[in-house]
């Protein structure tokens, strides 16, 4: 090794912070997070906000933001409450550094059997929220193997160097059956490319595989 070059590099210094105290928000437990670094720097931490413990319980879908890299943690934000006991799951983001939008995707889960999937689009960094928008149909076209569960993530998505989004789910069959007979399996949901540069809008179509 260099020694000269060796002594001119930087160590990087990391810093922990806590984002969700044990039972913040009178929720049992926060779970299945994701995170995404906005094309302003903001960074939004999503979760699942478990009223109930359990996989298909009653789960709201939280955000938090910070704008200082992470050092503090602005108050909660709902992306979806569950009112009569729905269970949202699945927070997925992903951000548009060429429109500078953000996504954030996820699934509502019945029971384990079946979900249905959405996504919503925010223009201010993750303080407002679109309307819901359900690309169930999108998923279910693809499907080969008669699932009928399909969950964003877990994580984040990312961006090509041509604009493409890309975000991960996974699939399976009802969990009624037994595990070998569930199918697990995985896919893609991508932005389709508008002129020269990936431009995704909401009505922006978007391919699954």
């Amino acid at each position: 090794m260099n020694v000269s070059k060796a002594n001119s590099l930087s160590v990087a210094v990391m810093n922990q912070s806590v984002v969700w105290e044990p039972e913040e928000g009178d929720v049992m437990t926060h779970m299945v997070f994701g995170l995404a670094v906005t094309a302003r720097g903001t960074i939004c931490a999503f979760a699942e906000a478990r009223i109930y413990y359990s996989d298909d319980g009653a789960h709201n879908l939280v955000l938090k933001r910070s704008i200082d890299g992470g050092l503090s943690w602005e108050p909660v934000i709902f992306i979806e409450r569950s009112v009569d006991g729905e269970c949202w799951a699945n927070p997925t983001a992903i951000t548009d550094r060429v429109t500078g939008k953000l996504f954030v995707f996820y699934a509502l889960n019945n029971r384990n059997v079946t979900t249905r999937m959405y996504y919503k689009v925010s223009t201010d960094d993750g303080l407002t929220w679109s309307d819901r928008v359900e690309v169930t149909d999108l998923v279910q076209g693809q499907d080969l193997y008669d699932w009928t569960l399909f969950l964003p993530g877990p994580g984040h998505g990312i961006q090509l160097r041509d604009g493409r989004l890309v975000l991960p789910y996974w699939g399976r069959k009802s969990f009624s059956l037994p595990s070998e007979e569930r199918d697990y399996g995985n896919g893609v949901i991508y932005s389709m490319i508008l002129g020269s540069r990936g431009r995704p809008e909401e009505s922006c179509p978007w391919i699954a595989c």
